[in-house]
C-alpha cells in the first residue's frame, strides 16, 4: 500500500484531486493534502510518502523547489509537477530535479490516473529490485539460524513439538506466539538451478527480505528437505479475525509482485503457493498437506501463484490415508530412510487393494508420484537416472534407434489428450466459479466488496479471478461490483428509500462517494433519479384515471 501527498493552494483543486479519483484502486492507502510547501514538508516528516503531486505557483516556496527538496531527502519518492503555465523553463527545471512527470493544467482525471499508475509501477520495481538485493548482501554474511530451522522442522514436518503448548520454548527459538495466534503459509518453490551454495543462500535472503518488505505479519522463514523456500506468517488477532484477514488479503494481493521480482533474481520456473488462515495447532497439518500437493507441479515449467486449499473437495477424489501421513514419502527419500520408504509403499498399496471401489486412477497417481519423487531427488543430487533405473528402463531399449522420436510422439499424444480434457473441465469449473461470484455479490451487496475480498473468500489469486471473470463475461470484475451495487441502489430508491440510507445499505462509507458513482453510472444524482421516478409514477397514475 502507498501513501500520497497532494499540494495546491486552491482548496477546490485539492478536493477535486482527492475525491474524483478512486485512489484505493491504485493501491494508495492514505491521501494527505497541504496548501503550501511548509505544510507539505511537515507532512513528509511525520508520514511515509511514496508519491507527491504538487502545483508550482504557491505562497512561499514553489512546487519545483519543494520537489527538489523531497527528491534529495527521499530519492525513491515520485514527484509529479502540475502547472498552469506553458513555461519552458519550468519544464526544464522539472527535468533537472528528476521529477517523474510535468503536466499542464487543466489535466483530465483519467490522464492523471494513468500517470500515477506509471509512477507507482516504476517505484515498485525500484524498491523491489534494488532494496532487496542490497539488503540481501548485508544479511548474507550472517549464519543461518540452524537451531531455529531444526525446531521448525520438528514442528512443521515431524509434528514432534507443539509451540502453542510451550510458549516460552517457542520464544527461545524466535517465535513470538500467543494462545490466540493464527497463521498462514507462503510457499515458494524454485525450478532446477545451477548455483553454488553461497549463491543459493544469497537468493534465500533476498527472498526473505523481499517478503518482509512487500508482505505483512510476523514472518518466519524456513527451508524444508526439498529446498522449498517457505515463509510462515504468524498473527495474533486477540479473538477477532478482522485484523488478521485484512493483513492476509493485502499479502495475497501482492504475491504477483513478489513473482515479478523473483523473475528478475533467478531463472527457471517459480511456483508460489499460499494457504488460508489457520489456528496454530493446525499449521503443521496445513504445511504437510501443501508440501504434498505442491509435488504435483514438479514437472511444470510455468510460473504461477495459486492456493493449494480448496473449499470443496470432489467426492471421487479418494486418496489413501498414507498420502496425508507423516513423514511423507518425499521426506523419507530426501532423508535416505530406505526401510521406512519401502514400508510406506507397502502400506499405501495394501490400502489401495482393500478399497471397495475402483482405484485404478489412484494406483496410477501413487506410482507416478513415487517415480516423480525419485526423479526429482536424483536431479537435485545430480545422480543420473540410468544409474538407478535399472530394469525399469528396459522399455527404452525396446524402442530401438527411434527412442527420442517415439517418446516425443507419445508425450505429445498424451499431453494433447489431457489438455483437451482439462480445458473442458476448466471451462466448467470457471463457469461455476463465475456463477458463485455473482451470487456472492448479490447476497453481500451491503458489504465493502472488492476484488481482493472476493479472491480471499474463494481462495484464488486476485489477478486470476479478474482475468477469468473478464474472459467469461466480457465485463471487468470491478465494474460488475459497482454495477451490481448501483442496480440495487436504483431498486431501493424506487421503493422510497432515502439516498443516504441507500448509500449505507449497499456498502458505501460516504454519501459523496456513492453520489458520484451513481451519477457516473446512471447519468443523474440519486436524488434526481428518485424525484424523476416518483414524478413518473404520479403522472402515470393520473393518466390512467382520466
Amino acid at each position: 500500500m502507498y501513501n500520497m501527498l497532494l499540494v495546491d493552494d486552491e482548496t477546490i483543486i485539492l478536493e477535486g484531486l482527492s475525491q474524483n479519483i478512486n485512489w484505493q484502486d491504485l493501491d494508495i492507502q492514505e491521501v494527505f493534502t497541504a496548501d503550501n510547501s511548509l505544510n507539505a514538508q511537515e507532512c513528509l516528516c511525520s508520514h511515509r510518502i511514496d508519491l507527491v503531486i504538487t502545483d508550482i505557483q504557491m505562497p512561499g516556496e514553489n512546487g519545483l523547489a519543494l520537489g527538489e527538496t523531497i527528491l534529495q531527502k527521499c530519492p525513491y519518492t515520485k514527484v509529479i509537477i502540475l502547472s498552469g503555465y506553458q513555461n519552458f523553463s519550468y519544464a526544464q527545471q522539472a527535468v533537472q530535479i528528476k521529477a517523474f512527470r510535468y503536466l499542464l493544467k487543466p489535466v483530465r482525471y483519467e490522464d492523471l490516473e494513468k500517470v500515477v499508475r506509471e509512477a507507482l509501477h516504476e517505484l515498485q520495481h525500484e524498491l523491489q529490485g534494488k532494496k532487496a538485493l542490497e539488503n540481501a548482501k548485508k544479511l548474507a554474511s550472517q549464519a543461518y539460524p540452524l537451531i531455529r530451522q531444526n525446531y521448525l522442522m520438528n514442528w512443521l514436518e515431524k509434528d514432534a513439538v507443539h509451540p502453542w503448548e510451550n510458549l516460552q520454548e517457542a520464544d527461545e527459538h524466535g517465535l513470538c506466539l500467543t494462545p490466540a495466534g493464527q497463521g498462514y503459509f507462503i510457499m515458494i518453490r524454485l525450478g532446477q538451478r545451477e548455483e553454488s551454495a553461497s549463491q543459493d543462500e544469497l537468493l534465500h535472503y533476498a527472498m526473505l527480505n523481499l517478503c518482509q518488505d512487500m508482505l505483512e505479519g510476523q514472518i518466519v522463514d524456513f527451508i524444508n528437505a526439498q529446498q522449498t523456500h517457505c515463509f510462515l506468517f504468524l498473527t495474533d488477532v486477540h479473538g477477532t479475525f478482522a485484523s488478521s484477514l485484512s493483513s492476509f488479503q493485502r499479502a495475497i494481493e501482492r504475491l504477483d509482485w513478489v513473482l515479478c521480482s523473483l523473475e528478475n533474481m533467478t531463472e527457471g520456473p517459480i511456483r508460489i503457493f499460499w494457504s488460508k488462515i489457520h489456528p496454530l495447532e493446525e499449521l503443521g497439518t496445513c504445511y504437510r498437506e501443501m508440501s504434498r500437493k505442491a509435488l504435483r507441479f514438479i514437472g511444470s515449467s510455468q510460473n504461477l501463484v495459486c492456493s493449494l486449499e480448496n473449499s470443496e473437495r470432489p467426492v471421487s477424489a479418494w486418496e489413501p490415508s498414507t498420502l496425508h501421513s507423516h513423514p511423507s514419502f518425499p521426506t523419507l527419500i530426501a532423508t535416505g530412510r530406505a526401510l521406512a520408504a519401502l514400508e510406506w509403499i507397502d502400506k499405501t498399496f495394501e490400502e489401495l487393494s482393500s478399497h471397495s471401489g475402483n482405484c485404478h486412477d489412484q494406483c496410477l497417481y501413487v506410482y507416478h508420484m513415487v517415480v516423480g519423487t525419485l526423479i526429482a531427488d536424483s536431479f537435485q543430487r545430480q545422480i543420473g537416472i540410468l544409474a538407478w533405473g535399472g530394469e525399469s528402463l528396459e522399455f527404452m531399449e525396446e524402442m530401438g534407434e527411434d527412442i527420442v522420436e517415439d517418446l516425443r510422439s507419445q508425450c505429445k499424444k498424451l499431453t494433447s489428450s489431457y489438455l483437451e480434457n482439462l480445458n473442458h473441465a476448466l471451462n466448467g469449473q470457471e463457469d461455476w466459479l463465475i456463477g458463485q461470484i455473482k451470487q456472492y455479490i448479490a447476497n453481500n451487496i451491503e458489504d465493502k466488496l472488492s476484488i481482493t475480498s472476493l479472491a480471499a473468500h474463494f481462495c484464488y489469486n486476485a489477478t486470476y479471478l479478474s482475468r477469468v471473470f473478464k474472459a467469461k463475461t466480457d465485463v471487468q470484475l470491478a465494474n460488475y461490483i459497482v454495477a451490481s451495487k448501483i442496480a440495487k441502489a436504483e431498486e431501493l430508491l424506487r421503493a422510497g428509500r432515502s439516498p443516504t440510507d441507500t448509500a449505507a445499505a449497499i456498502g458505501y462509507e460516504t454519501y459523496s462517494h456513492f453520489s458520484r458513482t451513481f451519477k457516473r453510472q446512471v447519468g443523474v444524482s440519486p436524488k434526481q433519479y428518485q424525484d424523476e421516478r416518483c414524478c413518473f409514477r404520479k403522472n402515470g397514475t393520473n393518466g390512467a384515471s382520466n
